[in-house]
C-alpha cells in the first residue's frame, strides 16, 4: 500500500518533470527557430513571415502547456516538501513567464515583419505605380509628338512637362523611405527597391527628357505653323492690295498716248513685280504648305489645300488681269494715237483757217486782187468741208474713247470737242461770210468800173464840147450870149454829173480811187469852165 503510494508519488512527479523538460526543450526549440529567422539573411520578409507564422502555429498548439504544467504542480505540491514546493512554484512561473515572453517576442517580431513587408510592398508597389505612371506619360507623351493640333496640345505638353519633373519630389521620397526601411528590410529586398529605384530614376530621366524634346519640337513647329499662318496672311493681304490697286486703276483709261504709254510700262513693271514676289516670298509659303502637308492630318491637310488654292487663285487672277489689260491698252494705245494725231490736225487746220480769216480785204485793192482773194476762200471753204469730215471722224473716235475715261477726263476731252466743234462752225460761217462779202464787193466794183467808165465817156463828150466852144467869139451880143448858154448847159451838166459821181463814191468798193480821180478832173473842168465863162 505504501509502496503503491510512493509508486504514485514518484509517477506524479516524473509527469510534472517530463511535461516541465517538454516544456522548456519546446522553448528551446522555437527560440532557436525565432533566432534563426533573425539571424538568417537568405530569407526574404514572405519567407520570414512563413515561417513565423509557422511558430505561430507551433505557439497556438502548445499556449496550454503552461496551464497543463501548473495543474500537475498542483498535484506535486501535495506530494513534496516545502523546499521542492518553492522550486516547482518557481518552474511552473517560469514557464508561464517565458510563455508570455515567448508571445510577446512572436508578436512583436510578427509586428516587426510585417511591417517591414508591408514597407517593402508598398515601397516597391510606389516604385512600380511609378514606373507604370513615367510609361504612361511616355505614351501620352508620344501621342502629343505626333498631334497635328499644335496650339491645343502645347500647354498640354507643358503640363506634362511640369508632371514629369515635379515627381522627382515622389523619387527622392521613395529614396528617403528606403533608407528610413533597410534596417527592417532584407538584404534582396533592400538591393531590389534601390535598383528598381535606380530604374525610375532613369524612366524619369528619359521620359523628362523626351518630353522636353517634344516640347522643343511643338513650340518650333507652333512657331513654324505661326510663321506660315503670318506669312500666308502676308501674302493673302499682299495679293489683295496689289488686286485693290490694280482694280482701281483698270476702271478708266488714261486719256493721252503718253499717259496710256505710262501706264502700259507701270502695268508691265507690276507684273514683273509680282513674278519676282511669287518667286520668293510666295515659293517660301508653298514650301511651308509642302513641310506642314507632309506631317498634318487630313483636317490640317484641307485647311493647307484650301490656304494653296487661295493663293494660286488670287496670283492666277491678278497675272491674268493685268495681262488682259496690258493686251487692251496696248490695243487702244494705235486708236489713241490716230485720234489724237486726228485732233491735231483738225485744231491745226483750224488754227491756219482762222490766221487766213484774220487777214482783210482792203478796199483799195483791185480786182484782181479781190479775184484771187475770192479764189483763196472758196478753196478755204473747201477744205473747212474736208476738215469737218475729219472732225465728224474724229468725234466718233472720241465717242469710243470717252466710254472708258474718267469724269474729269470726259469733261476734258468733250470741251475739247465742242471747242473744236465751235471753231469750225466759226470758220464754216466766217468763210462764208467772206465769201459773200467778196461777191457782193466785186459786184460793186464791176459795176462801179462800168459806171466810171460810162462817166469817163460822158465826160470825154463834155471835154470835145468845151472844145468845140473854144474859138473865136463874134462881136454881135447873141453870138456871146449864144456861147455862154452853151457853157451853162455843159457846166450844169457836169455838176449834175459830179453829184452822181460823188453819191457812186458812197457805194463804191475797191475801185474808189480811179472815182477820186475822175471828180478831180471833174472839178478841175468845173474850175475851167467857170473861169472861160
Amino acid at each position: 500500500m505504501l509502496l503503491d503510494k510512493r509508486y504514485s508519488q514518484q509517477g506524479v512527479i516524473e509527469d510534472f518533470r517530463y511535461s516541465y523538460q517538454e516544456c522548456q526543450t519546446w522553448f528551446e526549440k522555437i527560440s532557436k527557430s525565432l533566432t534563426e529567422i533573425d539571424e538568417n539573411q537568405t530569407m526574404n520578409s514572405d519567407e520570414r513571415l512563413e515561417k513565423l507564422q509557422e511558430n505561430v502555429n507551433d505557439f497556438e498548439e502548445n499556449k496550454d502547456q503552461p496551464s497543463a504544467i501548473e495543474e500537475k504542480s498542483k498535484f506535486v505540491l501535495q506530494e513534496i516538501g516545502d523546499m521542492d514546493q518553492q522550486q516547482v512554484n518557481e518552474q511552473t512561473k517560469s514557464v508561464q513567464r517565458r510563455m508570455k515572453d515567448l508571445k510577446k517576442r512572436i508578436d512583436r517580431k510578427k509586428q516587426i515583419i510585417e511591417m517591414a513587408q508591408t514597407g517593402y510592398k508598398n515601397t516597391k508597389k510606389e516604385i512600380e505605380d511609378t514606373e507604370s505612371w513615367f510609361k504612361a506619360k511616355y505614351v501620352e507623351v508620344q501621342a502629343l509628338s505626333s498631334s497635328t493640333a499644335i496650339t491645343d496640345k502645347l500647354s498640354e505638353c507643358k503640363s506634362k512637362v511640369k508632371e514629369v519633373e515635379s515627381k522627382l519630389m515622389v523619387i527622392e521620397s521613395l529614396e528617403t523611405k528606403i533608407d528610413t526601411i533597410s534596417s527592417d528590410l532584407e538584404a534582396s529586398e533592400y538591393e531590389e527597391l534601390k535598383q528598381k529605384l535606380t530604374i525610375l530614376i532613369e524612366e524619369q530621366k528619359k521620359v523628362s527628357v523626351f518630353a522636353k524634346s517634344t516640347l522643343k519640337t511643338l513650340v518650333e513647329s507652333s512657331d513654324y505653323q505661326k510663321k506660315f499662318e503670318n506669312d500666308f496672311g502676308e501674302v493673302q493681304n499682299w495679293l489683295k492690295i496689289k488686286t485693290n490697286e490694280f482694280m482701281k486703276g483698270s476702271e478708266y483709261d488714261p486719256l493721252k498716248a503718253t499717259n496710256m504709254e505710262k501706264k502700259v510700262a507701270r502695268l508691265k513693271k507690276d507684273l514683273t513685280e509680282i513674278t519676282e514676289y511669287e518667286e520668293s516670298k510666295i515659293s517660301q509659303v508653298k514650301l511651308g504648305i509642302i513641310s506642314l502637308k507632309k506631317n498634318g492630318d487630313s483636317k490640317m491637310k484641307a485647311k493647307i489645300d484650301q490656304h494653296s488654292s487661295e493663293i494660286d487663285s488670287s496670283l492666277k487672277s491678278l497675272k491674268d488681269h493685268i495681262k488682259n489689260r496690258i493686251s487692251d491698252l496696248e490695243e487702244k494705245l494705235e486708236l489713241q494715237r490716230e485720234f489724237e494725231i486726228e485732233f491735231q490736225k483738225c485744231v491745226s487746220w483750224l488754227d491756219q483757217a482762222e490766221t487766213i480769216l484774220s487777214t482783210e480785204v482792203r478796199g483799195t485793192i483791185n480786182i484782181a486782187i479781190l479775184d484771187e482773194h475770192h479764189y483763196k476762200f472758196e478753196k478755204l471753204k473747201r477744205d473747212e468741208e474736208d476738215n469737218r469730215k475729219r472732225v465728224t471722224e474724229v468725234f466718233e473716235k472720241a465717242n469710243k474713247i470717252m466710254e472708258k475715261l474718267t469724269d474729269a477726263d470726259r469733261i476734258s476731252l468733250q470741251t475739247q470737242m465742242d471747242d473744236v466743234c465751235d471753231k469750225q462752225n466759226h470758220v464754216a460761217d466766217t468763210v462764208n461770210a467772206k465769201i459773200n462779202n467778196l461777191v457782193k464787193n466785186i459786184e460793186v466794183y464791176k459795176m462801179t468800173a462800168q459806171k466810171i467808165e460810162n462817166s469817163v465817156n460822158h465826160l470825154t463828150e463834155i471835154q470835145r464840147q468845151i472844145r468845140l466852144l473854144n474859138k473865136p467869139i463874134g462881136y454881135r451880143v447873141e453870138d456871146a450870149e449864144d456861147v455862154l448858154e452853151a457853157y451853162g448847159k455843159i457846166l450844169n451838166n457836169l455838176k449834175s454829173f459830179k453829184s452822181q459821181m460823188e453819191d457812186l463814191q458812197k457805194t463804191a468798193g475797191t475801185n474808189v480811187n480811179e472815182l477820186k480821180a475822175l471828180l478831180v478832173q471833174q472839178e478841175e473842168l468845173i474850175s475851167a469852165i467857170e473861169n472861160q465863162m
